[in-house]
């Protein structure tokens, strides 16, 4: 009864502080923690929580959820549409900010640990502050506004590398023993077993949710997909990375799959409900004497971080060729720091790195960023204007000057031969590389976790390990076959072209082409080495090796056309859905055009719904275009006028800025709700048409019988065959008899309507 009575005053505080923050323009994360803060043991006489340890515990659900829903706003499709130099700006932001951060604990002297700790919590920032300021403005459909959004996005996988991290390192003490190794190897292992459980999952997770999907209902597939994330995240812990990196792996792939939607919607209020729990047990541990007496430093720092962030995104978006006035707008609009910053300061305290007032700097930099930023936004224009018109004239020359450059290797890059034949089996040679590095490495883990599972069921047999071994075995001889074949043609492509023509090109050809593949040879044979589930001397390995490349002579043929099939199936996964008209519109049409694209998703009691978007006239109400729609994860690109409009679909409208917000609000405004028993009172009638109704020879999207009548029309007989759901456009004659649901004084209305 106590932890129920402790989660109920959680909630409820946090509710109430949610709500009050967000009247007053700031996130309601920031209320969560205030929540929290005043509902702890470090504020009040008396703590209203009793059971602080075990809401603590519960606070971990919440950063499952958490961590999935990041997961699944990241698919990998939209990581490709935004482009490498976005990647390669967030890579430089991140390096920089983080560097200067950690410079800056130095000057404070705090230890290795602290100070890695310290400048993770300023590497990120706020996704929700950053939408809620630009939605706010009205920034959406510019250039660098989407610029920031975009950074916003790849700066969540910042956030996993850094959590695994300090996971790994900092609570093994890792950090201070081996400060330049011990990272490097487990970014290493890391990349290994993303790469590993992202294209297992994307291969099988369809055809399970598939499964599910028809065998199922929703309250089932709740249940289902919440015990997978359950599942992954305990795997992922027991492979020694932190939990909240599978939870995050696997709404990536989920995002990929057509069910996406379907699973966000129905787990949407549970996220809310644990993240709430997260949030407030945080500030649970802050104390507020504690936040007081380091004020300063936290003024100090809030001084130091936002410059610094500034200063970072700008540098970072020129040397990937924006001009100076786009990188400083982008800059401006990603000072704000928020959720993640309390997440990775936990990580810290809970390791003992650093002191508890981490929890104070974490939340009192995140307020006091989340009121600068908003003015930094309102007035980014003349900012940016101000800091193109004072850069010096040799400034100015050296940046056109580089753009041209980067505009000259971009072209070149385009029209070189050997480039485009390489660039695509260099991303498959690196993805096949992490494939075997994972398969080699966790195949252990995998055994003892299966075996243990396996030994509970009582399920153990003598030839388990055996038949274990031998699928490891063939799916590692597949990627060598894979690697190998791909290290056979680039060197066949790179052979020719650092040779010119002529008969010494002729000779020297075979000899760089054998080079490159002994080369790649040696190294992949010493990578399997190394990484060899089962310790072996050298000579044992060169006797496996030696069988194994047998192995490979025999069926060299059934290897190869094995993983085409594995390769076919990998690049149809990854393909997913056809791409959303939101991908391909880039920021160009949008800046030059000065329209806007929004997407919203009708609730269940639109007053819109069951209609035709002919019938809407929003181009003509508002200006505006439904250029696609998305039903139960299929894309319907350029929908016809007669297309009806059902609940849940997710719309994509198209449009000037002051056209799309009246046009938002009118399609998100609902029904009032029916009035109790109203449901009940419905019930199936099947009505005749009388044979002069001026209804007939008319379609049921002309008709639009539900928004006049009220009346749902579930079946049509004729000539003694019944249709049940008809279409859109199915036409009532004379004869017909339609199968309606309706209360009585709706039937009452359209028995009325149809003579009219």
């Amino acid at each position: 009864m106590e932890l129920l009575q402790d989660f109920a005053i959680v909630l409820v505080s946090a509710g109430i502080t949610g709500l009050l923050f967000r009247r007053l323009g700031l996130s309601a994360i920031v209320g969560y923690l205030i929540a929290g803060m005043l509902i702890g043991p470090h504020t009040l006489p008396a703590a209203l929580v009793t059971n602080e340890e075990s809401v603590r515990q519960l606070s971990e659900f919440g950063l499952i959820f958490l961590m999935f829903f990041v997961g699944l706003e990241l698919s990998l499709n939209r990581i490709r549409t935004l482009g490498f130099s976005l990647v390669w700006a967030t890579a430089l932001l991140s390096w920089l900010v983080f560097n200067l951060c950690q410079f800056f604990a130095w000057a404070m002297g705090w230890d290795a640990a602290a100070g890695f700790v310290f400048a993770s919590m300023f590497v990120v920032s706020s996704s929700a502050i950053i939408s809620k300021m630009l939605l706010e403005n009205r920034l959406g459909h510019e250039r660098y506004a989407q610029n920031a959004l975009g950074i916003t996005i790849l700066e969540d996988v910042v956030v996993i590398i850094l959590l695994t991290l300090l996971a790994s390192q900092i609570q093994l003490g890792a950090m201070a023993e081996h400060p330049g190794g011990g990272p490097a190897k487990t970014l290493g292992l890391l990349a290994g077993f993303v790469t590993l459980t992202v294209v297992v999952g994307i291969l099988f997770l369809p055809k399970i949710l598939t499964r599910f999907n028809r065998a199922a209902d929703m309250d089932l597939k709740v249940i289902i997909v919440s015990g997978l994330v359950f599942s992954i995240a305990v795997a992922t812990d027991r492979v020694g990375f932190s939990p909240a990196l599978g939870a995050f792996l696997f709404g990536v792939i989920v995002s990929g799959t057509a069910f996406k939607h379907k699973i966000e919607k129905a787990l949407a209020g549970t996220q809310d409900i644990f993240s709430a729990v997260f949030f407030a047990s945080i500030g649970m541990m802050i104390d507020v004497r504690t936040v007081h007496h380091h004020l300063w430093l936290v003024l100090g720092i809030t001084a130091f971080v936002v410059p610094v962030r500034i200063f970072a995104g700008a540098l970072s978006f020129l040397l990937t060729g924006s001009e100076l006035k786009t990188a400083v707008r982008t800059a401006l609009i990603l000072t704000p720091i928020g959720e993640f910053s309390y997440i990775l300061a936990k990580e810290g305290v809970d390791a003992k790195v650093v002191p508890d007032h981490f929890y104070a700097i974490a939340v009192g930099v995140s307020i006091l960023t989340s009121i600068i930023a908003p003015l930094l936004v309102k007035y980014a224009d003349p900012i940016a204007r101000s800091a193109a018109d004072r850069q010096p004239r040799f400034f100015r020359k050296f940046l056109g000057a580089y753009q041209l450059w980067l505009h000259a290797i971009a072209r070149k890059q385009e029209t070189t031969v050997w480039w485009k034949l390489t660039s695509r089996r260099l991303g498959q040679l690196s993805l096949e590389l992490l494939l075997l590095a994972g398969a080699l490495t966790y195949s252990v883990t995998l055994r003892d976790f299966l075996h243990a599972m396996l030994a509970e069921m009582n399920l153990a047999f003598s030839l388990s390990a055996y038949v274990y071994w031998l699928l490891v075995g063939a799916a590692c001889l597949l990627l060598v076959v894979a690697i190998w074949r791909n290290i056979g043609a680039l060197s066949l492509i790179y052979a020719q072209a650092v040779t010119v023509s002529g008969s010494q090109a002729r000779r020297l050809r075979p000899v760089i082409e054998l080079a490159i593949q002994a080369i790649g040879t040696v190294g992949l044979f010493w990578m399997v080495w190394m990484l060899f589930p089962v310790p072996l001397g050298m000579w044992p390995f060169v006797i496996v090796s030696g069988v194994a490349g047998a192995f490979v002579a025999l069926f060299w043929r059934k290897l190869i056309l094995w993983y085409s099939h594995f390769q076919y199936s990998l690049n149809q996964a990854l393909a997913g859905n056809s791409p959303s008209l939101s991908s391909i519109v880039t920021p160009q049409h949008t800046e030059f055009w000065r329209v806007q694209l929004a997407e919203v998703i009708l609730p269940d009691q639109a007053t819109c719904r069951l209609n035709t978007i002919a019938a809407l006239g929003l181009r003509s109400k508002f200006g505006c275009t439904i250029v696609e729609i998305e039903r139960h994860g299929e894309l319907l690109t350029n929908p016809p006028p007669d297309t009806l409009l059902f609940p849940g679909d997710k719309l994509l409208l198209f449009g000037a800025s002051n056209q799309i917000k009246p046009a938002l609000d009118f399609l998100q405004i609902e029904d009032e709700p029916a009035a109790d028993g109203a449901i009940s009172e419905s019930k199936l009638e099947t009505i005749g048409l009388p044979p002069d109704s001026p209804r007939l020879n008319h379609s049921l999207a002309d008709l639009q019988i539900f928004a006049k009548t009220g009346v749902q029309v579930l079946g049509i007989e004729r000539d003694n065959q019944a249709t049940l759901n008809p279409a859109a456009n199915h036409q009532l004659k004379a004869g017909d008899k339609l199968l309606i649901l309706a209360t009585a004084a709706q039937t009452k209305k359209f028995r009325r309507w149809l003579n009219e």
